[in-house]
């Protein structure tokens, strides 16, 4: 039979912080077509580890599927790693690009100080086909195909602002990042301008003051910690934001 390896990369799985449901799925789809899958590992976000976990795995299994470790901060390395791995470059496809904005595209306006995101999407289905499913297994951020159409608009307000906390959250952990450049590729004249305006705009709006706040004190950490990834990583932490909070007023 067919050996298989998986290995989840990933921090937050190693501390708890998120369960490890990909390698149940992939682990369901291989056995039912007839391969074995032999270990699971799971492996923090380190250059060291990943290829100890790839050289390790290199010889003793027909199949090695990796998960997790692309996101968009500074210490996920998985993709160049792999590339020394197997003495390879990564390479730029602009038109790939372009259909995954495509995909992804859909506005979104901030309550506060009126900037526009575009992250999320709005899919709309034909109703009967959807009802009528009883097997659902299609990925909607991975599996829309060629008919899919992008609408160019806003489609609706995000609410974060519901209780000083929340705002102040969101602002603290939106300029946290903007201020680091802890999200790579970034167009660092736009994150400027963000960053300007979430800290000055919006006073007179609900819970605008705590927005404000939470934006420049968001700035200041971001830039003070924004070559340590261990500090940065506590905007993840709602008992630590919580605190800060706290503190704050």
């Amino acid at each position: 039979m067919i050996s298989a390896k998986i290995i989840t990369i990933g921090d937050e799985i190693l501390i708890g912080q998120i369960v490890d449901t990909n390698s149940t799925f992939i682990s369901k789809q291989l056995i039912n077509i007839g391969i074995e899958v032999s270990e699971i590992l799971s492996i923090s976000d380190e250059k060291e580890s990943i290829l100890n976990a790839l050289n390790n795995s290199l010889n003793k299994f027909d199949i090695v599927i990796t998960t997790g470790g692309l996101g968009p901060t500074n210490d996920d390395i998985t993709k160049e790693v792999f590339c020394e791995f197997f003495n390879d470059k990564l390479v730029h496809n602009q038109d790939l690009l372009l259909h995954i904005e495509n995909l992804f595209k859909k506005f979104a306006n901030n309550p506060i100080n009126d900037l526009i995101y575009g992250y999320g999407a709005v899919k709309l289905f034909p109703k009967k086909n959807l009802l009528a499913t009883k097997e659902f297994k299609v990925d909607m951020t991975t599996s829309i195909g060629a008919k899919f159409k992008p609408k160019f608009e806003i489609s609706n307000t995000t609410q974060f602002n519901t209780d000083p906390f929340n705002a102040w959250r969101s602002a603290f952990r939106e300029c946290t990042k903007l201020s680091s450049n802890i999200i790579d590729h970034n167009k660092q004249i736009d994150d400027s301008y963000r960053l300007e305006v979430w800290c000055t705009r919006g006073e007179n709006r609900r819970y605008g003051e705590y927005a404000i706040l939470g934006a420049q004190q968001g700035r200041d950490f971001g830039t003070h910690y924004r070559n340590n990834t261990d500090a940065l990583r506590k905007i993840n932490d709602w008992n630590w934001l919580k605190e800060k909070f706290n503190e704050a007023l």
